[in-house]
This record gives structure tokens, sequence and C-alpha cells, in this order.
């Protein structure tokens, strides 16, 4: 239920931009997608490690969204996207980070509106500031949405929500496994900047 309100309490500043910039953006037409593109984006996300028999927690903290693409057509843009998450917890520090091959589809070529889905890899670390951590790097899927406001010549402002979901791999502790078979997901909403 505490996630659920946080992701409330994230969600609206996405949505009063959507709807404060909606107008501007109709006035200023449909941008042109053709060349490279790069991203930065900051948001509020939510990580959780589970295991076959165990349900882990869901824990929010800031995030990171960095990504470059190049169109291929009005219809799609491919590219590479990072992603970053972090919490401290008395003395337990905790990051949670993907980096992807994504593609962004247009379903209406003219439109704002991009679904984007793709997979790559997952970096976890949990430590309480020892030598030794909590650590893994598994691989999975990785899918999202975004809506594309323009807000310059060459620029746009995009509410975004992502989700990242590992195929089981194995949570280390120092030279050993800790949780074999441990699942990662990373739920991410947020407000990038664009530059064409």
């Amino acid at each position: 239920m505490r996630y659920r309100e946080q992701l409330l309490k994230c969600s609206l500043p996405c949505l009063i931009a959507l709807l404060v910039l909606s107008q501007p953006a109709a006035a200023q037409g449909v941008q042109v997608r053709e060349g490279l593109s790069y991203s930065f984006g900051v948001g509020y996300g939510w990580s959780r490690v589970g295991c076959q028999n165990c349900i882990g927690q869901r824990d929010g903290g800031p995030s990171l969204l960095a990504g470059i693409g190049v169109a291929t057509s009005e219809s799609l843009v491919i590219g590479l996207e990072a992603t970053g998450w972090g919490r401290q917890d008395d003395e337990v520090r905790r990051v949670h980070g993907t980096a992807s091959l994504q593609a962004n589809w247009y379903p209406n070529p003219r439109g704002r509106m991009y679904l984007t889905f793709g997979g790559g890899a997952t970096f976890y670390r949990a430590s309480d500031g020892g030598s030794t951590a909590l650590t893994t790097t598994s691989f999975g899927p990785r899918v999202g949405m975004g809506i594309d406001l323009p807000a310059g010549p060459n620029s746009t402002l995009t509410p975004f929500v992502r989700y990242s979901q590992t195929l089981y791999g194995n949570l280390r502790f120092g030279d050993g496994v800790a949780i074999s078979d441990a699942g990662f997901s990373l739920v991410q909403v947020g407000l990038s900047v664009t530059w064409r």
C-alpha cells in the first residue's frame, strides 16, 4: 500500500506537466523525428529483490535515466538507455541500475506517445560500507511508455514510465552465492528532456 501512495505522489508532477504543456505543444506542431537524440531524466523508482521462496519488499528512492537514440523512421527510434536507482537505509546503501538496447515505437508516426521495449543487463549492489557486498549482474526485458511534449525547436519534455524485470540470477555475497534464482525488478516514473 505504501509504494502505491508513493507512486501516486510521484505521478502527480508528470500529470501536471502534461496538462500544463499540452496547449503550447499543440500550437508548436509535431516535431520531425530524425537523426540522433539525447535524453536525460529524473524521477522516482521502486526496486524489489525476490526469490522462489521469498517475497521481497518494493522500496522507493530517487532515480535517473539517460539515453541516446537514432531515428530509423518517423515511427521508430532505436538506441541505448541506462537507468539508476538508489536508497540509503541506516547504514545499508542499495543501488539498482540497468543498461539496455531499446526501441521506441510511435503507433501514430505524427503523434507524441511512444511505447518502448527492449532488454539488457541489470546491476544490483547492497552494502553496509564494508569490503563485502551483495551483488548481481543479470539480464531481462524492459518496457515502458512516454509522451513527447515540444519544449523548443529541438527539444521535448517527456513524462515517462519504465519497468524492468530480470530473468533469474544469483545474488552473490563475496565469492559465494547468497540467494540463487533471485529476480530483480525496477519501476520508474519521471520527466526527461530530449535534445535532437
